[in-house]
Formats: structure tokens, C-alpha cells, sequence
């Protein structure tokens, strides 16, 4: 006959073993969501954004580009390196953005051209409120 009373005794790895995994899990999530926190925010009228050029701006240590490409049209791109998150630096000449943390390039429509980053660089979404500002989600 088994002894029950050594099985009782024991205490309920799994169980522990489930409750910090999942307490681990949710700290992460909840950390996840407050760091890519994005919010719409006002950035002035589109008339802003030069025909040639880039619009810089920052909105709480949150950087973005705005341009327009050949057609007029508005598009803006983040100032975070998708390496490891550097701010990009826009040069004039020659035309491209580059990060000074990894040598990453790209081009000015935030195409990856070389060094340490895998991909281009974000997009961000705008759209025009109520009262006929320009906003972007940054």
C-alpha cells in the first residue's frame, strides 16, 4: 500500500513552478505595453512639411521625420534605429539617414543600404484631425 501521507508532504512544484512562470509573464507583458506606448499627437499643419527636405520633430523624447514623397504625399518614419533602438541622424548629403551607435545607412525613404541593421525603419501612421492638423502615432 502506498504511503499518501509522503505525497501530501511534498509541496506543488508544478503548481509554483505555473504561478511564477506566469507572474514572470505578465510583468513582461505589462512592461511591453508601457514602453511601445504610442499615442496620436499633433504635429501642426501639413503645409509644415517641405516639398523637399525633412521635418524633424520630437514629442517626449520621441523622435520622427516628415517628408513628402515624389507625388506630395506625406509619409513619416521614426528616428529609432531598428538595430538596437539609437536615434538616426538625418544628412543632407548625401540623402540618407545614418546611426552613429552601429554604422547603420538608410536610404531617405528609410530603406536598410548597409551596416548593422536588418531592416528600414519604421513608418509611422498620420492622418489629419478634426481641425485640420497633421498628426502622426508616435
Amino acid at each position: 500500500m502506498p504511503d499518501s501521507s509522503k505525497s501530501a508532504a511534498k509541496p506543488p512544484v508544478k503548481s509554483r513552478r505555473r504561478f511564477v512562470i506566469g507572474g514572470v509573464g505578465a510583468v513582461a507583458a505589462a512592461t511591453g505595453y508601457f514602453i511601445v506606448r504610442k499615442e496620436w499627437v499633433e504635429v501642426g499643419p501639413s503645409d509644415n512639411v517641405p516639398a523637399r527636405g525633412v521635418l524633424h520633430f520630437q514629442h517626449e523624447g520621441r523622435g520622427a521625420f516628415l517628408m513628402r514623397d515624389g507625388e506630395g504625399e506625406i509619409y513619416v518614419l521614426s528616428q529609432k534605429c531598428s538595430h538596437q533602438g539609437c536615434d538616426v541622424e538625418w544628412k543632407p548629403d548625401p540623402a540618407q539617414f545614418q546611426c552613429p551607435c552601429h554604422a547603420g545607412v538608410y536610404s531617405e525613404t528609410g530603406a536598410r543600404v548597409s551596416g548593422a541593421p536588418i531592416r528600414g525603419l519604421a513608418t509611422l501612421s498620420t492622418r489629419i484631425n478634426e481641425a485640420g492638423m497633421l498628426e502622426i502615432k508616435i
